[in-house]
């Protein structure tokens, strides 16, 4: 599906797909950090008193990340903190909901906290959030300003596919496309759900891949 398109896709995830960098042993932590150091130092940033500036611009390499409640702050400040190891800036300004909003509709931030819900099925809606005619309109979803051809020409086959494994390549092909472009970071994930409920209550015994369904459980009368 990709074709000439494949150019836009990073070799390494095309190869193996996306995999998350490790962080749970001090000695990896380091490890990825001495790596971010060389990465940044081949796009021209260097240590100068403590801070990234760039090579050729001497501008420090310093960027805002807007948040709007409590547990997203806790979130983005260790990020970074995480950043400053590394000489990057980055500072966490809490904003008020309606103050929020406005600098979101009108792409008014460096990075902001962010989900887009998914469904097996993904349709039109990606258009919305990635596509190239949406990145100027204020009010849209693609947040990230996302402008390609090819993620453009993908999100076209995954409107008109006419099968079911059409639509599982196209949207693959999407996937990879996406995360060679390295527009979001994640934040973090959970692949379980914890809930703790009365024993009365009945429970289904196979659960939805999008995650636990309460509306699905029942108590019987004589309960």
């Amino acid at each position: 599906l990709l074709g000439r398109d494949k150019r836009d896709v990073r070799r390494d995830i095309l190869e193996r797909g996306w995999i998350a960098p490790r962080g749970n042993d001090p000695a990896i932590i380091r490890e990825n950090k001495r790596n971010a150091i060389k990465l940044l130092a081949q796009a021209g940033w260097g240590v100068q008193d403590g801070g990234l500036v760039h090579s050729e611009t001497g501008e420090p390499f310093a960027f805002e990340i807007m948040v709007r409640d409590s547990q997203d702050e806790k979130i983005a400040m260790t990020y970074a903190a995480s950043l400053k190891d590394v000489g990057i800036d980055a500072r966490v300004a809490m904003t008020e909901k309606i103050q929020y909003e406005t600098r979101r509709m009108e792409y008014d931030f460096d990075m902001m906290p962010f989900g887009w819900g998914g469904t097996p099925s993904p349709g039109n809606e990606q258009a919305f959030r990635f596509g190239s005619a949406e990145a100027d309109i204020p009010g849209s979803y693609n947040l990230a300003g996302v402008k390609s051809k090819a993620v453009d020409n993908v999100i076209d086959a995954i409107t008109n596919a006419e099968t079911r494994q059409d639509l599982v390549t196209a949207a693959r092909a999407l996937d990879r496309l996406l995360l060679s472009g390295s527009y979001v970071v994640p934040f973090y994930y959970s692949n379980i759900d914890r809930v703790a409920y009365w024993s009365e209550l009945n429970v289904p015994p196979r659960h939805p891949q999008s995650g636990m369904k309460i509306q699905t459980w029942w108590m019987w009368p004589d309960n």
